[in-house]
């Protein structure tokens, strides 16, 4: 499903030129919310394999295509005088980013059930929604 996420990735590069880095990243973002709410609000389902099969398929599916709509924004906020350098920049801190939300959630797992989890990840999902929101282009 990496490899599937790849692959759509790179057909929304058009969608991002025709609607805008940050509108596409909205939309995956809310996509992400809807998900792992519906998972967590789906506990029940969670026996049948073929529903967990499919709901972790479109989890997967939608890692890449989010960090496709991530750097496309990240590269529309740098300046042509500094983009490598500050490209660089953003992309390590999304690389720490990343460590340190698997250390905080080791530390929440034992405390947490999965639903739990999922509610969490949505909520999550939301705080970075809100911060999208608030960037302004000035081009």
């Amino acid at each position: 499903m990496g490899l599937a996420g790849a692959v759509v990735s790179l057909g929304l590069g058009p969608l991002i030129d025709r609607f805008g880095a940050k509108r596409m990243l909205v939309f995956v973002i809310l996509l992400v919310a809807a998900h792992t709410f519906t998972l967590a609000a789906t506990q029940y389902y969670w026996q049948d394999t073929t529903y967990v099969r499919v709901m972790m398929s479109i989890w997967v599916l939608l890692g890449p295509v989010s960090m496709v709509c991530v750097i496309a924004l990240a590269m529309a906020i740098c300046s042509p005088q500094v983009y490598a350098t500050k490209f660089a920049i953003y992309m390590s801190i999304a690389n720490l980013g990343t460590s340190l939300g698997s250390e905080l959630y080791g530390q929440v797992a034992d405390k947490a059930s999965y639903a739990q989890s999922f509610v969490m990840l949505g909520f999550l999902g939301l705080v970075t929604l809100a911060a999208v929101l608030f960037y302004r282009s000035n081009r």
